[in-house]
């Protein structure tokens, strides 16, 4: 049994209170709701906090930052503080400062390695690859990588219920669910799986399966 000082929390991003679970932390003046801000009040917080900073934020460099970040505050807190240092002195943030202070090399990489598998383009799926991997990444890593950037096309399209976080993320992978189309994305996701299950347990060499992996879904793409 739970000791009497036990505090129980419980996180949801969505809950439905109709469900016994809800009321019953209800009746306990036990539920707290946090939305994120709209729109609207994260671009007037965000030029609160460069005002603070006595600079100014111009307009297509804060949508920029949101489109990048999304909405989650803490994101947004976390790339605000970059990008803040990374102005110094200067008394106004442009469009370019975003692009520049809130990507860094191994992300713009990804993207390559994106854009490189939309377009079956196999020869160059394996450069970045390379780079990625001259960057530190580990198989592992860039496995979930792009098991990541193949979840997030998913989720562009009309199959999932689900979007990316941010609608920079859905810009960048939308292409490449369109050049796979569902079934092909389906697959090219099982497809990811069945190499780290491979990896976890049969002990294969991490870089072939990798290699193979990148090598599949870059020709995969085309077919």
């Amino acid at each position: 049994n739970p000791a009497d000082f036990t505090l129980l929390i419980c996180i949801a991003e969505t809950i439905d209170p109709k469900k016994n679970l809800y009321k019953a932390f209800e009746k306990k003046n036990g539920v707290i709701e946090s939305p994120n801000l709209t729109v609207s009040e994260l671009k007037e917080w965000i030029q609160k906090v460069v005002a603070n900073s006595n600079k100014k934020i111009s307009p297509s460099a804060l949508d920029e930052l949101i489109a990048r970040t999304g909405i989650n505050l803490s994101d947004i807190t976390n790339s605000l503080t970059i990008l803040l240092n990374y102005t110094g002195n200067k008394s106004k943030i442009e469009v370019e400062d975003v692009i520049y202070a809130c990507a860094d090399v191994a992300e713009e990489t990804v993207w390559n390695l994106t854009d490189a598998i939309a377009n079956a383009n196999a020869g160059r799926a394996w450069e970045v690859l390379n780079d990625l991997i001259n960057q530190g990444k580990t198989a592992p890593e860039i496995i979930g990588i792009i098991q990541w950037l193949l979840e997030n096309a998913y989720k562009t399209t009309s199959a999932s219920e689900e979007k990316p976080k941010s609608a920079y993320v859905e810009n960048k992978v939308a292409p490449l669910a369109q050049r796979l189309g569902l079934k092909k994305l389906i697959q090219a996701m099982n497809l990811c799986n069945e190499v780290t299950a491979q990896i976890r347990q049969s002990g294969a060499n991490e870089r072939l399966a990798l290699e193979l992996l990148v090598l599949k879904l870059s020709t995969h793409s085309s077919k």
